[in-house]
């Protein structure tokens, strides 16, 4: 028996409108994030170049600081005018609807091409020039490539209406990200203070449990044994307490309608204290691993992944207890929230094989370079989230046409053969030459497995599965019809696809792939079927031809 996909609205989407019928707001969307990604991509990896002015007098920096600030504002805006989504989607739709978009396309290209331009004119100036007037056009080039941008979201008519549909929400997002910057900056001349209170808090710590803890205040050095290691300004917990206080500020908006105030502002002096302390754990841990497990390990792992481990830790911790609490919450919980909602525990099984998936990567990432053999992590707490809702995948069984076997082995070999790291060194072979066959050979095993049967079913579980069902059903694209919800919700979830990947492009398309075969049966094991297919590809070649930058 053939199993669909549990979604109530893609039963019912007619399959004959057309792509004559297409608005252009799915490929607005489509065009605005690839532009986006990879425009910053190449300027995080391109723009540094030497500066001969001092920071006070250098257009470069207030250009960049207000690029930062309207990026921050930009991400924090749609959570504090989250109460009136439903408006604002209708006048968004409705502009783009009577809007061209290869103009602004061709605007933006054109514009950042001028930054590239100015960028290597500034990167080979003479050491002894002055050159004010190239910092100032790159300075003004940052800010048209913003600019620009915003055009190819939305229209310049869009912008001017939503200056009045939402001047106070633009207000807070705005006064948010300055805040954020200015807490920042703040911390950074405080260090001298937060630091000594740092290292006192995690050398009393270590003494917990080690034998010779080491402590250097005035180096704002910490060790224990022969390992040592020097506590930078952000490891002193400024970022940390930036992070949580902006967050939390968002949150306590976006639900201020629920929230008790001004009770429900102690969140923030929590929240502050939790990070802190955290943090002072965190370097507590990273020293002893250092000493006793492996410095790389300490230094390159744990340091990296610890502090975002810590950030949502704490955030989602004080979140979550707040719905209990009467003191911050109008109308708090007294139990855990009952399943009154099917679509709802559909999420859960939709969502929760990735979620495993996440954690132990994010776990196993901390104790780089050493973290091969945590990939068991991922292995156990996919296959652990698929038995506990076994019950409920039972229905998305169903037969495999022929065309996503095929379609999956060519997404594979194409994902091969576009390999950038091709003959390179890899630290993975290099492991594996190292260890005992036989340990290699179970390796190999394990991460197979991983790779060709449990991680595809987690990742399409979330993006096609969840991810464009819901887009597919929402109804807040209110001028949109069905087929067009299908494009704009493939278009999104392979784009999302894409960015959790290092190869954002080749994901990309690969995603659209894998959505274009589900929605040809309406059937989530096709796509599974081909994702499984493309990954045995990449895996089999990879063992075949040692070409182990596959697998890093």
């Amino acid at each position: 028996m053939e199993s669909r996909l549990p979604q109530p609205v893609a039963d019912t989407i007619p399959q004959s409108s057309g792509l004559a019928r297409l608005s252009r707001l799915p490929w607005r969307i489509g065009a605005f994030g690839a532009l986006a990604v990879s425009e910053i991509l190449i300027a995080s990896t391109l723009f540094g170049f030497p500066q001969q002015l001092s920071d006070w007098s250098s257009p470069v920096l207030y250009a960049h600081r207000l690029a930062l600030i309207l990026i921050l504002a930009a991400m924090a805006f749609p959570l504090i005018a989250w109460p009136r989504k439903d408006a604002l989607a209708t006048a968004w739709t409705t502009a783009v609807a009577n809007d061209g978009l290869s103009r602004s396309v061709l605007v933006n290209l054109g514009v950042f091409a001028g930054l590239l331009a100015a960028r290597a004119s500034l990167a080979n100036l003479d050491p002894n020039a002055t050159a004010l007037h190239w910092y100032w056009t790159y300075s003004l080039l940052v800010l048209g490539t913003g600019a620009s941008l915003a055009l190819v979201a939305a229209p310049l008519a869009f912008w001017w209406k939503l200056l009045r549909l939402a001047p106070l929400e633009i207000a807070m997002a705005l006064v948010g990200a300055c805040l954020v910057l200015l807490i920042t900056e703040v911390s950074k001349g405080g260090w001298h203070a937060l630091s000594v209170a740092t290292l006192a808090l995690s050398h009393g710590i270590l003494g917990l449990y080690e034998a010779n803890p080491f402590i250097d205040v005035g180096g704002q050095i910490l060790g224990a044994d022969e390992f040592r290691v020097q506590i930078s300004a952000p490891c002193s917990g400024y970022e940390g307490i930036g992070l949580v206080v902006a967050f939390l500020a968002i949150y306590l908006w976006v639900f201020r309608a629920r929230l008790r105030f001004p009770n429900a502002l102690c969140l923030i002096p929590i929240g502050i204290g939790a990070i802190w302390l955290l943090n002072a754990v965190r370097l507590s841990l990273l020293v002893s691993i250092g000493a006793h497990v492996s410095p790389a390990v300490a230094l390159e792992g744990f340091h990296s992944w610890s502090g975002w481990i810590a950030f949502l830790m704490v955030t989602a911790a004080i979140m979550a207890a707040s719905r209990y609490s009467a003191y911050v919450w109008v109308t708090p919980l007294r139990r855990a929230p009952a399943r009154d909602d099917s679509h709802a525990h559909q999420d859960v099984t939709y969502l929760a094989p990735f979620s495993a998936f996440m954690a132990a990567s994010i776990l196993a990432s901390a104790f780089q370079p050493r973290e091969q053999w945590l990939y068991a992590l991922v292995v156990a707490g996919i296959g652990a989230t698929l038995w506990w809702y076994r019950h409920d995948y039972a229905r998305l069984v169903a037969p495999v046409s022929l065309l996503s076997i095929v379609g999956g082995l060519a997404v594979g070999a194409a994902w091969i053969a576009t390999e950038p790291h091709q003959g390179l060194h890899s630290p993975l072979g290099t492991w594996l030459a190292e260890i005992p066959l036989a340990l290699a050979g179970t390796w190999l095993v394990m991460r197979a497995v991983g790779a060709v049967v449990l991680v595809p079913i987690a990742e399409e579980l979330a993006f096609r599965g969840y991810l464009c069902r819901a887009l597919a059903s929402s109804r807040s694209w209110l001028n949109l019809t069905p087929v067009q919800l299908r494009v704009l919700a493939l278009i999104v979830s392979s784009l999302a696809f894409g960015i959790l990947h290092e190869r954002f492009l080749a994901a990309t398309l690969s995603g659209v792939v894998y959505a274009a075969l589900m929605y040809r049966t309406n059937r989530l094991s096709e796509p599974i079927a081909a994702h499984m297919a493309s990954n045995a590809v990449i895996v089999l070649w990879a063992i075949a031809a040692q070409q182990w930058t596959l697998l890093d």
